[in-house]
């Protein structure tokens, strides 16, 4: 990934902008998802009640922890790491922001779960809350784990380094799940391409996600 979208091809006030927006951007994310929790959690008796607000509770929680990692933009990037504005970081800081930042995509999972919650109350047999909670809550908040897991397999397998505006899943090592090398290749080798791994690792997943949850709320 970082190959293909170098920052070194850009200007020092270009990447240089590239380092700072992210922070306002990613603390304005971080002010949001805390106003979902407080607000929540302020009225925690009555609102606990319902799976709607768990599983709203759920996305804003791991949000917080992604956004702010995003937020860091490239502080956490290892310090003289050459063609990277404000990196002050170790390799570290930099396993830790990209770890975080593989939770963002626990968000559009529990996008799915709250449109399949939606598809649940009130289409054709509409069931009670009650009746969710009990028989499907407990599998929504699993689902939306999932990358979760994928964010733990990436620690082991050092897939969290520079990726030039932010630590992220890329690498120069043997990454796991090969088949997605061999994607749109007819060749698999020595070398795999990390672009490819990249895309389908973080961008195939939400997309997927983002189809099922549109299907859902054309059917409601």
């Amino acid at each position: 990934f970082s190959q293909v979208f170098s920052t070194m091809v850009f200007s020092f006030s270009q990447r240089k902008a590239l380092s700072i927006i992210p922070h306002i951007t990613g603390a304005l994310s971080v002010i949001g998802s805390l106003s979902i929790l407080y607000d929540i959690l302020k009225d925690r008796s009555r609102k606990l009640h319902r799976p709607y607000y768990r599983i709203l509770l759920g996305m804003s929680f791991f949000d917080v922890f992604a956004s702010a990692s995003l937020g860091m933009s490239t502080w956490p990037i290892p310090k003289g790491t050459e063609g990277v504005y404000g990196a002050m970081g170790t390799t570290r800081t930099c396993t830790a922001q990209g770890f975080f930042a593989q939770l963002i995509l626990v968000s559009p999972f529990y996008n799915l779960m709250l449109a399949w919650y939606y598809l649940l109350l009130g289409k054709n047999k509409p069931l009670s809350e009650e009746a969710i909670a009990s028989k499907y809550e407990k599998y929504m908040h699993a689902f939306a784990m999932i990358p979760v897991l994928f964010a733990v397999m990436g620690l082991p397998l050092t897939l969290y380094n520079n990726a030039d505006c932010e630590c992220s899943a890329c690498s120069d090592g043997v990454l796991f799940l090969p088949f997605f090398f061999q994607l749109g290749s007819p060749q698999v080798t020595s070398q795999p391409d990390h672009s490819r791994f990249k895309f389908h690792f973080l961008y195939h997943q939400p997309s997927m996600v983002l189809d099922c949850s549109i299907s859902s709320h054309m059917q409601k």
